[in-house]
C-alpha cells in the first residue's frame, strides 16, 4: 500500500541546496517568460552574480551582446533593473528551500519515470534486508 501511494505521489517534494535552488528560480523565471536557451543560460549566471563581462567571457561573446541579452531578460520578464530580477529570483529560490521542490521537476531529462524510483526503492529495500539478515 505505501508504494502504491508512492506512486501516486510522484510530486513529492524536496529540500534542494542554495545552488539548486537558484537553477530552479533561473528555470522557473525563464519558463514562465519564455526567454531562449541562451537567455536562460545568462540568467542562471546573473543570479550567480556575474556581470556582462564575465557573462561575455563565458559565451565568448561581445559584452555588448551579453547586454543584449540582458536587455532582453529584463524585458521579457517586466523589470526594469537586474537588481529587481533578482529580487524575484531569490523570493522563488526562497520558497523552494521552504516548501520544497517536486522530486519529478529535478531530474526532467533523466527521463525518470514512477515505476523507475518504486524499483529502486524495492532494490534499496531488498539489500536492507539482505544487511539485517547478515547481522543475526
Amino acid at each position: 500500500a505505501s508504494m502504491t501511494a508512492f506512486r501516486e505521489q510522484c510530486h513529492l517534494r524536496r529540500q534542494p541546496t542554495p545552488g539548486i535552488a537558484r537553477k530552479w528560480a533561473a528555470r522557473t523565471l525563464a519558463e514562465r517568460h519564455e526567454l531562449t536557451p541562451r537567455e536562460a543560460e545568462v540568467l542562471e549566471l546573473m543570479l550567480e552574480g556575474a556581470d556582462v563581462g564575465r557573462i561575455g567571457d563565458r559565451f565568448t561573446i561581445s559584452e555588448k551582446t551579453a547586454q543584449h541579452h540582458v536587455s532582453s531578460i529584463l524585458r521579457k520578464t517586466g523589470v526594469s533593473r537586474a537588481r529587481q530580477l533578482m529580487v524575484r529570483a531569490l523570493h522563488i529560490a526562497q520558497a523552494a528551500c521552504v516548501e520544497g521542490m517536486p522530486l519529478a521537476e529535478l531530474t526532467p531529462q533523466a527521463g525518470i519515470t514512477p515505476e523507475m524510483i518504486e524499483a529502486e526503492l524495492l532494490r534499496g529495500q531488498a539489500n536492507d534486508d539482505d544487511d539485517d539478515d547478515d547481522d543475526n
